[in-house]
């Protein structure tokens, strides 16, 4: 099963966008944190972040808790696309 799992990630994951958005309430990233983990132990780093809430008050919930996230996994960066282009930003 890990095998299989492996290689679709590899497949699926130039980029991996991750949504933060429900985490303070469930403790939950999406995708899982196990997955955000593979794909940074595969070499991933092109990471866009998502807060979506599809409610305008929650909008950004998670945002500071998905940043140290991914700065205690490793990334030093995360990406948004301009023009399909990749663009990256710092994590402070």
């Amino acid at each position: 099963e890990m095998d299989l799992q492996d290689r679709l990630l590899r497949q699926a994951a130039e980029t991996l966008e991750v949504n933060f958005s429900g985490y303070p309430d469930t403790g939950i990233t999406s995708p899982h944190f196990w997955i955000i983990e593979m794909y940074r132990e595969m070499g991933g780093y092109l990471i866009c972040m998502a807060t979506d809430a599809h409610h305008p008050n929650r909008t950004g919930r998670g945002y500071d808790e998905g940043v140290q996230i991914l700065k205690d996994l490793g990334f030093r960066h995360i990406f948004y696309y301009k023009d399909r282009m990749p663009i990256q930003c710092t994590l402070a």
